[in-house]
């Protein structure tokens, strides 16, 4: 019991570099922890972005904002030889329904400790694991979620607890104003100008229990808001806010973050900056990411928070609609399209119609040129000029010439008189 105690209190500080003093329990520490560099240059705020399969774990209406399917997975070093890791996938699995699924792992380093006849051994300080399932279902701009998480949990190798959570969140994504160079009968993409806004209640559910010594789930009230602007045609500006309330605190927990993307060339290369403001203080953060053909790699750097040292994390994720849509743009033939005015331009397939009219055109002039050239050889029009000029030219007036009664005139003066 001595030693739960102890390693409580240690994982509670360890923690507290990422959430409020109090904010949970050391059991529901893994449920806490944000997921991703990109989330964490952000100051972990992330319940409203798009494209963040890792999102599902704060508000499970994320999954239903990565399109056909997005998978993240990151490696995070955090302070007192904490190192987590995580893996989360989501996609569409109907035209109005998506899925996730996210797996983590957590482990608080080792610590020497005593067992009951005084002997000294080596354990691992915390080990969890969590697996959650996640659904969305969207309806206009409005989509709902709900997830399972399973949560356990191994203090000093001996004392262990587990423990069923769950999370129910929505998300409303509203149109803003597009920009000016935007004409939406002639653009090939929607409008860039979006409003999200999102509200989930995390982690509800079981007490911890370690054999005596239990814990309260770490339920916490999240809300968010995002703004994605466009800069220009090519680069957007994203600003994400979050405001998270813990349970055990009712303390409001505030944080903030910045992302620029600009392309060169075929990269897009993302700028991040974020602050998480709490009662015992503010941490700043930043990050950089590279992102190719729907294939991202991200950084994030977090600062010293108290005695804790700032720490690195890095995270790769591959996102199966953006890897479709650059494929689309190099296939020949869309592009050197840019755009189309007597279509939308989402519809890629009406572009690749050019393709097969000169397939139709080449057959059908042979046959036309055929039937001409034959008429222009035939003779028929020859041979009655020919036969018409030869039937006149045998003409009756040489018979006519040669007088039969002038040949008898001697005959005339042979009578005798």
């Amino acid at each position: 019991m001595t030693a739960a105690t102890a390693c409580l209190a240690v994982l509670l500080a360890a923690g507290s570099a990422f959430a409020a003093d109090g904010a949970g329990s050391a059991g529901g520490l893994l449920a806490r922890l944000p997921f991703g560099a990109r989330v964490l240059a952000l100051g972990g705020a992330q319940g409203a972005l798009p494209d963040s399969p890792g999102s599902l774990l704060v508000n499970p209406a994320a999954a239903g904002a990565v399109g056909p399917g997005a998978v993240e997975a990151g490696l995070d070093q955090g302070v007192e030889d904490v190192r987590y890791e995580g893996l989360a996938a989501a996609g569409d699995i109907l035209p109005w329904f998506s899925g996730g699924i996210a797996l983590q792992t957590l482990g608080a380093g080792t610590i020497e400790t005593y067992d009951y006849v005084g002997t000294r051994y080596t354990a691992d300080l915390e080990s969890d694991r969590l697996v959650a399932l996640a659904a969305a279902a969207r309806t206009g701009p409005l989509c709902a979620g709900a997830s399972l998480k399973y949560v356990s949990s191994t203090l000093l190798g001996t004392y262990k607890s587990s423990a069923m959570l769950g999370d129910l969140g929505a998300r409303l994504r509203l149109r803003l104003s597009p920009p000016d160079w935007y004409d939406e009968d002639t653009a090939q993409v929607e409008n860039p100008n979006w409003l999200v806004l999102s509200f989930a209640a995390a982690n509800v559910g079981q007490r911890f229990d370690y054999g005596g010594a239990s814990d309260a789930s770490p339920l916490v009230w999240r809300s968010g808001a995002l703004v994605e602007q466009a800069l220009s045609r090519r680069a957007r500006l994203l600003l994400s806010f979050a405001a998270d309330v813990p349970r055990a605190t009712a303390q409001p927990e505030g944080r903030t973050g910045v992302e620029v993307v600009w392309p060169v060339s075929t990269v897009a290369v993302a700028v991040r900056v974020g602050v998480r403001m709490a009662r015992d203080g503010g941490v700043f953060s930043g990050g950089l990411g590279l992102a190719i053909r729907g294939i991202s790699v991200d950084y994030a750097y977090l600062g010293k928070l108290g005695p804790f040292d700032a720490t690195h994390h890095m995270s790769l994720g591959f996102n199966l609609g953006a890897f479709r849509g650059s494929a689309a743009k190099t296939e020949a033939g869309l592009a050197a399209v840019p755009v189309q005015s007597t279509i939308d331009g989402r519809k890629e397939p009406a572009v690749a119609t050019p393709r097969s009219e000169p397939a139709v055109s080449t057959p059908t002039e042979p046959a036309v040129a055929t039937p001409r050239s034959e008429p222009a050889v035939a003779t028929p029009r020859k041979e009655p000029a020919v036969s018409t000029a030869t039937e006149p030219a045998v003409s009756t007036p040489p018979p006519a010439a040669v007088k039969e009664p002038a040949a008898d005139k001697p005959l005339e003066e042979a009578p005798n008189f």
